[in-house]
Order: C-alpha cells, then sequence, then structure tokens
C-alpha cells in the first residue's frame, strides 16, 4: 500500500564489485568492474571504477559495451549529473533514446564498495503530449530534453535531498524557462502550469512528520524535508511573479493537499489497485485458497459480493453489468445499506474510533461531485485520524504538524482585489470560470463551479 511504498526505492540492481575481464580495450590493471542493470534487466551497462591521481577509487565510467572505448558517462562522487544518455527496451523490441539523472552517493577508496542513484528514464523522442508536436523539438533544442522525475527514495536522507529534491529542482527551472520562452517568443498571454513537485516529493516523508514506533526518519528530519520542498515550490512560483508588474494575473491553487495522520493509517481507502480489507472480513471480498486452506491473493469471483478499488470506491458485483457478478440488482441497495452500515462500525482496535467519516450511495455521493454513471455504487472518505497522505479523506481533513487535505487558491495582479480574504470556499471547480471573467471569454457550458467574483475589484 502507499503507506508503506514509500519507505522503498522502486527497483534496485546490485552487483558484485571484481576485477575487469572481457574488455576488447585497454583498461586501468587497477580499475574494477560491476555491472548495472536497467530497463526490466534487459539493458546492461558495464562499469568501472577508477583511481584519482592520488590512488584513491573516486570515478565510475560507464559504458554500453565492452567493445567501445568511449564510455556513456563518467560519475564522480557526490556530483548530480544531468542528461546521461541511454536506451530504454520498448514493447516491440526496439530501443527508446532516453536519458537519465544520476549520482554517485557513496564510493569506498579502495574500490570495494560503491552506490549510486539513478532516476528513471525519460525519454528524448516522445513528443506525443505536445500541441503542435513541432514545439518539441523547438523547445528541446531551446532547454534540453524534459527533465525526469519521480518519486521513490526509500526515506533514505540523502537520496531525498540530494537526489529526488534536486531533479524537481531542475524540473522546476526547466518548466520555467520553457513557459517564459513561450511568453517571450510566442506571444503566448495564457498560459497553464502543473508542477507535481509537493506531491511526489511529500509522499516520501508525509507519515513521519509524528514520530512513531515505526518511524524511519525523525520528525525533525522530516519537517526539513517538507521544508525544502516549499522552499523549492516558492522559488518556482516566484519566477512567475515578476508578470504581475506586466499587468499579468496570476491564480495559484492545488487540486489536494497531503496530510499526516494522528494514528496509524489503516488499509481501507488504499489506491494502489483493489484493497482487500476491511471488506474480506465483514464477508464482502473472498479470496480463493490454497491447498492447505490459505488466502491466495487472487478473488474468487463467484463468492465476492463487493470489492473496493482505487481510494474511495466500492463496487457490488453485480449481475448483469460485471463479468463475473453474482447479486442480483434487486438485492443491490439493500446490500448497500448494509456494507455503508458495516463501514460506520469499523472502528480503531486502539482508540476505539470510527474510520469511516462518511459512506454514500452513488445518487447521493453526487452532491460531492462523485457518483453518476461512471462512478461507484458507495463512496466513502476516511476520518481524518487515520487517512494517509491524500485520496481517501475529505478535503477538510485535518492531521498532525499542521498538515490538511484542504487546497489553497490564492490570486494577484490585474482585476484582483489587494491584500483581500475571502470567506468564501473557492473549489478547483470555480477556477475555470473565474479566468474566464478574468480573460473576458465566455464561461464553458460544461462548468460546475461559478467566478470568484468575491475576490475581483469593482472594475471587474
Amino acid at each position: 500500500m502507499m503507506w508503506d511504498l514509500a519507505d522503498f526505492p522502486t527497483t534496485c540492481s546490485i552487483s558484485p564489485i571484481y576485477p575487469p575481464q572481457g574488455w576488447e580495450f585497454a583498461v586501468p590493471e587497477d580499475s574494477k568492474e560491476f555491472i548495472m542493470l536497467s530497463g526490466f534487466g534487459k539493458v546492461v551497462r558495464y562499469c568501472l571504477i577508477l583511481k584519482n591521481e592520488t590512488g584513491k577509487y573516486d570515478k565510475v565510467a560507464m559504458y554500453a559495451d565492452k567493445a567501445k572505448d568511449t564510455p556513456i558517462y563518467v560519475l564522480e562522487n557526490d556530483v548530480f549529473t544531468p542528461y546521461v544518455m541511454d536506451v530504454f527496451p520498448k514493447t516491440d523490441g526496439t530501443l527508446e533514446k532516453v536519458h537519465r539523472t544520476f549520482r554517485m552517493l557513496e564510493i569506498a577508496e579502495d574500490g570495494t564498495y560503491v552506490r549510486i542513484w539513478a532516476s528513471r528514464g525519460m525519454s528524448c523522442e516522445d513528443d506525443s503530449v505536445w500541441t503542435p508536436r513541432s514545439l518539441f523539438k523547438e523547445i528541446t533544442d531551446q532547454f534540453g530534453p524534459v527533465v525526469p522525475t519521480s518519486q521513490m527514495t526509500g526515506n533514505d536522507p540523502e537520496m531525498i535531498l540530494k537526489c529526488n529534491h534536486e531533479q524537481w529542482r531542475m524540473a522546476a527551472e526547466w518548466q520555467s524557462k520553457a513557459l517564459h520562452y513561450m511568453i517571450e517568443k510566442h506571444g503566448a498571454e495564457v498560459i497553464f502550469s502543473h508542477y507535481h513537485g509537493p506531491d511526489l516529493e511529500g509522499h516520501n516523508y508525509m507519515k513521519y512528520l509524528k514520530e512513531r514506533p515505526t518511524s524511519k526518519i525523525s520528525e525533525a528530519q522530516a519537517v526539513k524535508y517538507a521544508e525544502a520542498t516549499y522552499q523549492l515550490t516558492d522559488d518556482y512560483i516566484g519566477s512567475f511573479l515578476h508578470l504581475i508588474d506586466e499587468g499579468w494575473t496570476v491564480i495559484l491553487f492545488s487540486d489536494h493537499a497531503q496530510i499526516c495522520p494522528q494514528e496509524e493509517a489503516h488499509v481501507i481507502g488504499e489506491s494502489c489497485g483493489i484493497c482487500v480489507d476491511p471488506l474480506r472480513s465483514m464477508g464482502y471480498t473472498v479470496l480463493k485458497k490454497d491447498e492447505n486452506g490459505k488466502d491466495l491473493p487472487e478473488i474468487d469471483w463467484q463468492k465476492t459480493r463487493a470489492v473496493q478499488t482505487r481510494s474511495n470506491s466500492i463496487f457490488i458485483n453485480l449481475k448483469g453489468r460485471e463479468p463475473h457478478g453474482i447479486v442480483d440488482p434487486a438485492d443491490k441497495y439493500e446490500l448497500e445499506e448494509q456494507i455503508i452500515t458495516d463501514l460506520y462500525g469499523y472502528k480503531d482496535a486502539k482508540t476505539g474510533h470510527r474510520i469511516v467519516s462518511l459512506a454514500l450511495h452513488n445518487k447521493d455521493a453526487v452532491l460531492l461531485g462523485q457518483g453518476g454513471p461512471m462512478g461507484a455504487d458507495i463512496v466513502f472518505f476516511v476520518h481524518d485520524d487515520y487517512c494517509f497522505d491524500h485520496g481517501n479523506g475529505l478535503s477538510t481533513a485535518c492531521g498532525y504538524n499542521d498538515t490538511t487535505l484542504s487546497p489553497i487558491f490564492l490570486a494577484a495582479g490585474s482585476g484582483i482585489k489587494k491584500n483581500y480574504r475571502t470567506t468564501r470556499y473557492i473549489r478547483e471547480v470555480d477556477v475555470a470560470p473565474t479566468a474566464a471573467v478574468l480573460l473576458g471569454v465566455d464561461i464553458p457550458a460544461a462548468c460546475e463551479g461559478a467566478p470568484a467574483y468575491q475576490i475581483f475589484t469593482e472594475k471587474m
């Protein structure tokens, strides 16, 4: 589950270190060799650990093969190294040109140990999300390839601040330069910038903003990480604020925040697939058994009446709708009522408090912007004290260390009152109509929100 996932890097390649062998060109006799695997083990990089002029090992040279004497790159100790060109296997068997960011975090002076962090591989060729596609080459020619970003750092202090944090700093700088280029060179009058750094950095440390028996880092360390994240975010936002003096209006908003719960999180509300508990313990989700009667990681659809998936959604295994449905449509509503009642009775063993704060039928969830024909049969939310990171609690949830799921909204510039704080709750669905009024264009016909007229100047 996501609560545990933050403690692990996504992949790890481990290799023994041994004397060089099989090289088709001369390598230093005192160098040492290891291999690095990527691309699900399909891409092999041969690495030499090299000495400096004082006789200490301090560099690693990476090679695509042992026949070419030109390395892909030479990594130096504790240096953040972007734009290391490489390849990644595609599903059709061809290789895609990618680049990675590296940092050699540690190297023993005697060459017996090396620890290297590598980012995900970012495509140097994929222009599929660019419109027009010609912009891809124009922008990357100006500012280099799109910067790779990621999340997992295993709560290693060096990986968080020296690697993950640095790649987000680089991504922010790249994105800011690209957007300013579009304003200055292409005359863009409206820009939309999505910056995901606070989210993916926060997942690494959010639960540790409170000291726990299970903590892998201290609360003080986690606070330090959070401060670094928001300093970096402030720097990114600050790179655009000069536009206010040039007549622009700047709106800053988020779709969610993250929360550090007071108590230990519960598995209910997990967002990474089908969540078996607590519906299994309640008898609604049933797993297949092995020959010894132990649960297998496979759902027995012939006995399962409901499953919970993707954070807050519970689906009835309905006949005529689901491939293996067993619940008669005539029994659907009563079954939902039974599940909702059981959810409200689901309590934390330590505190005795209920874990679910709200559970609604699909028709009622429409009031919260949920539900509808594509929505779940039951939508539920986890109580503040037990929800984790984001996704499974109400947006009003508050947690430890001044954390909250509540998003933010700020605006400044042309058409906006100065030094004004509104009492209105401005929602994400209000942003588009608010921007439309500021731009002097029609509000989109399908808008669910309304302009935040309280923040406009009298002229507006």
